[in-house]
């Protein structure tokens, strides 16, 4: 964990011209220029929320992996949040003997849920930048005459007063200029200049979307810190609840790839009776194991899941928690439903040849079919050349 802080520097002139000159040139006041406590960065993340990927960045990536030997007689405590129905773990308790307890430090073992550390831990937009990186940039702009005395005194602060490892959040207001205000080119040039240097160390080194945890302004969100120690403290006896729903669900069917076809016929069915039976028939089969077919089916036909009898049953409301990730409506006109899936499946480690075949049948039939299709009027591709690339291709597991 390190302390983040938000740095703005505003360069425009907001009716009290903030925008000053010294000795005829405009440069970065200290009045420009504040900073402020945004709580504890965590690191980088690539998506929208909490990958697999992302576990190792929090420091739990070594949540343990039980199975059905190792939970008899054990007690457990629940975080808020768990996608197991209170029936799930009543199965629990009568097939072996588990008992839930309300103290944490008495439990055996504790069931977290990737929702609840998506509450805890917030995607925050905006790159973060470590102090060297914006040293360097105060010594860009430093050399080319940009600041003031006033502001090199601000920063000296800045640097000094701040943890070494600490990471920034920048933010430069550019210049705006009202519609009846007289053109000024030399200050437009000066914010070119700046805005210049600043592009090219912002955008170089930027740590893309940020993991945050305890934003500052937010009582509510400051306790996070504590509930976020508390579990790295207990990290050595956590566990998923996705780990314990595989438990649950050992004894269930699993769905093979060659049923994809007839499931995907009822789930799309006119007869809602049908498609309730089909959507009970998922919700009720060894999902992990089934993954690649249940995903694949909830991801391109989730308008029709929702239209069915049994969508807010207890159980098929366990499914939808477990199939969260996947939901929404997916389109095939555009090429970004296709990609999404993928990388939704490679996030979770669940990418399999059969999901990444069938995608490709898709993207075909589907979205290339009158371009380079069999409808096509010139061109061809055939589907053993469309191909996915090296860095999914490295993410296939074994089926």
């Amino acid at each position: 964990m390190r302390k983040a802080y938000k740095l703005h520097i505003m360069l425009y002139d907001e009716g009290d011209h903030i925008c000053k000159k010294d000795n005829g040139q405009y440069k970065i006041h200290a009045s420009n220029c504040s900073y402020s406590k945004s709580g504890l960065w965590l690191g980088a993340s690539t998506g929208y929320s909490l990958s697999n990927d992302d576990l190792e960045t929090i420091g739990l990536d070594d949540l343990l992996t039980l199975d059905s030997s190792t939970i008899k007689d054990k007690s457990f405590y629940r975080y808020p949040d768990l996608n197991l129905p209170r029936q799930k773990v009543d199965l629990l308790k009568e097939k072996y003997n588990i008992k839930v307890t309300r103290n944490v430090d008495k439990a055996d073992y504790t069931i977290i849920s990737k929702k609840y550390l998506n509450k805890i831990i917030t995607h925050s937009w905006n790159s973060h930048y470590n102090k060297s990186v914006v040293y360097e940039f105060l010594a860009q702009i430093k050399a080319k005459d940009l600041l003031s005395d006033c502001a090199l005194n601000f920063f000296r602060g800045l640097l000094q007063d701040t943890e070494q490892d600490s990471m920034f959040e920048v933010k430069i207001n550019t210049y705006y200029q009202s519609w009846n205000a007289t053109p000024n080119a030399v200050l437009d040039a000066w914010l070119d200049t700046v805005k210049g240097v600043a592009d090219k160390y912002f955008q170089d080194y930027g740590s893309g979307r940020s993991l945050m945890v305890g934003l500052c302004g937010s009582a509510a969100r400051s306790k996070d810190v504590e509930v976020y120690q508390s579990m790295l403290s207990n990290a050595s006896r956590m566990v998923l609840d996705e780990t314990m729903i595989e438990i649950i669900d050992e004894g269930l069917a699993v769905i093979s790839n060659d049923q994809y076809d007839d499931i995907e016929k009822m789930v799309v069915s006119s007869n809602i009776d049908d498609r309730s039976l089909a959507v009970e028939m998922l919700a009720n089969c060894n999902v992990n194991k089934s993954f690649d077919v249940v995903s694949g089916l909830y991801y391109w036909h989730y308008d029709w899941f929702k239209n069915t009898n049994n969508w807010n049953t207890v159980n098929v409301k366990a499914f939808r928690a477990q199939m969260k990730d996947f939901e929404g409506n997916h389109c095939y006109s555009g090429i970004w439903s296709f990609n999404n899936y993928i990388q939704k499946l490679a996030r979770n480690g669940k990418l399999t040849k059969f999901a990444v075949d069938k995608t490709r049948q898709l993207l075909l039939d589907k979205h290339l079919n009158t371009q380079v299709g069999s409808e096509a009027e010139v061109f061809t591709v055939d589907f053993d050349n469309l191909k996915i690339n090296d860095k999914y291709k490295e993410q296939i597991i074994d089926d």
